[in-house]
Formats: structure tokens, C-alpha cells, sequence
């Protein structure tokens, strides 16, 4: 007699197994599959995690070490925000804040704040680097 069973549920794959045996093969499969081609996924999302973590920690504390953006250079960068598709307007934030980045709406990511940090960076690549804006 046949039986079936639901080997991922949320996938809806069904298979027909004669025996618990076979049911338990087939879960042993699907395990192997999911270990193989899910955990470079996994692996690309925490290092994703880690280089955003150390770009905020290089970003909040560069008013330390880095010499100040100039108006024109804050300005410069605003300006490119306010050009971008990934702004996300917010009644919380005068112009808003980046989708790219991945951060939350906090007021560390409004980017009135991020882009007068000097060792802050644009994640698509619109900010002019600061001593060019200083040369121009």
C-alpha cells in the first residue's frame, strides 16, 4: 500500500513512499540538498553583516580621526540622496534615508546625520570621495 508523504511542506513537494524507510531516504535527500546550496547563502549574509557592522563602527567614529566635511562637501552629497531611487522619505527624517544600506530608520541612518559623517560611505557609490570635493 502506498503512502504519502510531504517532504517540505512549505514547497508543497510531495513524494510516494512504500515504506518509512524510503520516506526516511527521501528526508535525508532533501536535507543534503538544502545543506548544499543554502549554506553559501547563509555564509554571503553574515559577511554581508560583518562588513556593514565594521562600515558603521568606521563610520560613527570617524568625527575622531577625520577632519570635517565642509558645507559644500555635505551639501555635495545630499544633493546625490536626493537624486537616488533608493531614498526612503520618512516624516521622522528632513530628507530621509537610504534603502541601499540595509540599516533601519534610526537616526544614525537619516541622512542628514550619515552624510555628515566623514568616513561614512554611499552603498551605490554616489558620494564623491572627500578629497576630491576638496580639490573641486
Amino acid at each position: 500500500m502506498k503512502q504519502q508523504i510531504a517532504i517540505n511542506p512549505q514547497n508543497e513537494i510531495e513524494r510516494t513512499a512504500q515504506t518509512e524507510e524510503q520516506a526516511l531516504k527521501m528526508r535525508q535527500a532533501k536535507a543534503a540538498y538544502v545543506a548544499q546550496y543554502y549554506r553559501p547563502t547563509l555564509r554571503n549574509t553574515l559577511r554581508n553583516l560583518v562588513k556593514r557592522t565594521v562600515s558603521f563602527c568606521i563610520a560613527i567614529s570617524s568625527p575622531l580621526w577625520k577632519k570635517q566635511l565642509s558645507s559644500k562637501q555635505y551639501e555635495a552629497r545630499l544633493v546625490a540622496c536626493l537624486g537616488c531611487s533608493k531614498l526612503q522619505q520618512s516624516p521622522k527624517s528632513a530628507i530621509g534615508f537610504c534603502q541601499a544600506c540595509g540599516c533601519k530608520a534610526t537616526r544614525f541612518s537619516d541622512l542628514t546625520v550619515k552624510a555628515n559623517l566623514p568616513g561614512a560611505k554611499c552603498p551605490e557609490g554616489k558620494w564623491a570621495s572627500s578629497k576630491a570635493l576638496s580639490n573641486g
